[in-house]
């Protein structure tokens, strides 16, 4: 008995030891730690290491604006929401564990590497003036802000990014970029690329667009009836379709440094001629430019199982949904993005719409129970 009690000491030792170990998180930036001791979460002095307790329930923290290298500690973080890590010299980032994290801004450092795919929480990510050649955003599912311009990224996918309205990604090595699925989108500035091709069918909120200085060859936003802003300067173009009913609203585009570019499909000739100075010489404007390089017309917009007739139309329209015969909804919006109207209807051939509204430009968009998604563009004399 006597020989057990002194080994009993041991062992309580030994765990009160390894509790303490436990409680506290190694710092190993000099700077980092010091700048949480100026924020009250360590009392110092600098010892390589601050009681966790003091930090696992920090929602929000500001550590920008100084000289660290090294954010090891931050995994410890855990209830962190905000954070704010930008115009530092940090060269890698690892937020796996900090899964509430909702706003971050690591913009104007050194990364190389930078691991979100945990933060299924993440709204809002800025990561812009570093030496980034790869970013897996996936699994963010929630992103409404991503501001990505100024790294080394040759390949980016945001085709999981639903929510996202906002993307900032010029300055990179991208060739390419889907945003057919982010049906949210309102601005997009991809400039500063070498992009070849943008669909932008699927994209009816899109207010902005600047994609000047790549390799785009053709140009449609005859379907983004919304937009105010566009800038396509110092590409390969060759056409341009900008008729979307929408061209009183536009903020003079510019079209420049197009030597390809002849003719620019437009809703009112006379009008861009007097109003649209950004343009090269031998670039005019017409209602119709007799090319085919819209991306999506009023035929193409229909499924081949389709067909709506009269378009344009002074008022009725009938949709033949030919093999497609299942209930679905039918919805109308005008060239602001407002509600016209909305319909069901059940299994049936032929479907038929009144449109009750002024002269314009329209989109039907009709959607079938089994998840497909058609859109038509209508034109209303």
């Amino acid at each position: 008995m006597k020989t057990l009690l002194p080994i009993l000491s041991i062992l309580t030792h030994l765990l009160a030891f390894n509790f303490t170990i436990a409680q506290t998180t190694v710092i190993s930036d000099t700077v980092f730690e010091q700048r949480l001791i100026n924020l009250g979460y360590d009392s110092g002095p600098l010892d390589g290491s601050i009681p966790t307790s003091n930090i696992d329930t920090i929602k929000v923290l500001d550590i920008s604006f100084d000289s660290i290298v090294d954010l090891t500690g931050i995994e410890d973080f855990i209830s962190l929401e905000k954070l704010y890590c930008n115009n530092n010299r940090i060269t890698n980032l690892d937020f796996s564990s900090n899964t509430s994290l909702s706003y971050l801004n690591c913009s104007v450092n050194e990364l190389t590497s930078l691991i979100v795919t945990q933060n299924t929480l993440l709204q809002k990510l800025l990561c812009y003036n570093n030496l980034l050649n790869t970013l897996d955003v996936t699994q963010n599912i929630n992103l409404v802000h991503f501001s990505c311009y100024n790294n080394l990224i040759t390949s980016l996918d945001i085709t999981q990014n639903s929510n996202l309205n906002y993307l900032d990604c010029n300055r990179n090595d991208l060739i390419s970029i889907d945003v057919t699925q982010n049906i949210n989108l309102d601005s997009l500035i991809c400039h500063n690329n070498d992009i070849t091709m943008l669909d932008l069918s699927q994209n009816s909120n899109l207010i902005l667009l600047i994609c000047d200085h790549n390799q785009l060859t053709e140009l449609d936003v005859s379907l983004n009836l919304l937009l105010r802003r566009i800038d396509c300067r110092y590409n390969l173009l060759t056409c341009v379709n900008v008729k979307n009913g929408n061209n009183l609203f536009f903020w003079n585009p510019y079209f420049q440094f197009n030597p390809n570019l002849t003719c620019i499909e437009v809703d009112n000739s006379t009008y861009s001629t007097n109003n649209w100075s950004n343009h090269d010489p031998q670039t005019s404007f017409s209602t119709n430019c007799n090319n085919t390089c819209s991306t999506v017309d009023i035929n193409e917009l229909q499924s081949p199982n389709i067909n709506i007739f009269p378009n344009p139309t002074t008022r009725d329209i009938s949709i033949d949904l030919g093999e497609t015969k299942t209930n679905l909804s039918a919805t109308l919006t005008n060239s602001l993005g407002q509600l016209i109207l909305i319909q069901k209807f059940e299994s049936t051939d032929i479907i038929n719409i009144s449109i009750d509204a002024p002269s314009g430009v329209y989109i039907l968009k009709l959607e079938t129970t089994n998840g497909e998604t058609i859109n038509i563009k209508v034109l209303k004399e």
